[in-house]
């Protein structure tokens, strides 16, 4: 999956780079800081800080998947970027000591999947400590969630339960709600709007096909006739951009908490 999502880096990255940003900027990063970065993928969020700071900060950019963060070693590489480390770590037991970061930073990781999560990331946070995340809204305003279900239903059953409910999304109350049941205090929360843009057809077919998770996995059970239905549908309802391209949008929470 990591070779997959860096293949797609440039589709990914220009639609949720708003969020990334927005991240970084209220995390506010300060020179001698310890910063984590969970769940960072190929580690772009984590890179504006490193290119912003370079060695004036520690950055631990962080995944569960080797795949992923070979991408981002990789990715640092490309940016002249020295002094990062890459570690591969479990959101849910963190090996790292109490109290060691002062600062957070997670876009789109699973930090509200259950409980624990948010309490790692409150046990490895010196106090005071910043928290700096993004989740998707809820899935109903999320149509790069949603238009690839919808084209699969036109060719059978698909089986949400495939996906659980780590995409499942969330409102605002009930991000805060969570956030504040860990033992964290919100200091800013907002919602800011994201735009997969894909040049052609095929490009919106490889989103689907490759990338999205249970999506790609139940195309890949069709035969040829239903994935050519499928890929029909996609096209037919996803949005067009007026320039012979495809829109999926969606809805993304950011969150700075102490």
């Amino acid at each position: 999956m990591g070779a997959r999502w860096a293949e797609h880096r440039d589709i990914l990255w220009d639609g949720t780079r708003p969020v990334s940003e927005w991240l970084v900027a209220h995390l506010d990063a300060q020179p001698g800081e310890t910063i984590l970065e969970l769940a960072a993928g190929t580690g772009d969020t984590g890179f504006l800080i490193a290119a912003s700071l370079g060695s004036q900060v520690r950055l631990l950019t962080s995944d569960r998947s080797e795949s992923m963060l070979a991408g981002a070693r990789a990715r640092a590489a490309e940016l002249g970027l020295t002094g990062v480390e890459f570690r591969a770590l479990d959101a849910e037991a963190l090996e790292l000591a109490d109290g060691s970061r002062d600062a957070v930073l997670s876009r789109f990781g699973y930090l509200l999947k259950g409980n624990r999560p948010l309490a790692e990331v409150r046990r490895v946070l010196r106090p005071g400590g910043r928290l700096a995340f993004a989740v998707w809204a809820e899935r109903s305003r999320n149509a790069w969630m949603t238009v690839p279900r919808q084209a699969l239903a036109a060719a059978g059953d698909f089986d949400e339960g495939r996906s659980g409910d780590l995409l499942a999304g969330r409102s605002l109350d009930a991000v805060s709600a969570a956030v504040c049941a860990a033992g964290f205090s919100v200091e800013a929360i907002d919602e800011i709007r994201v735009a997969y843009r894909f040049p052609d057809e095929p490009a919106l077919w490889a989103f689907a096909a490759e990338l999205r998770g249970p999506v790609a996995l139940a195309i890949e059970e069709l035969d040829d006739e239903r994935r050519a239905v499928v890929r029909a549908e996609l096209e037919r309802r996803a949005e067009p951009d007026g320039l012979g391209g495809y829109i999926l949008g969606g809805v993304a929470i950011v969150v700075l908490a102490r």
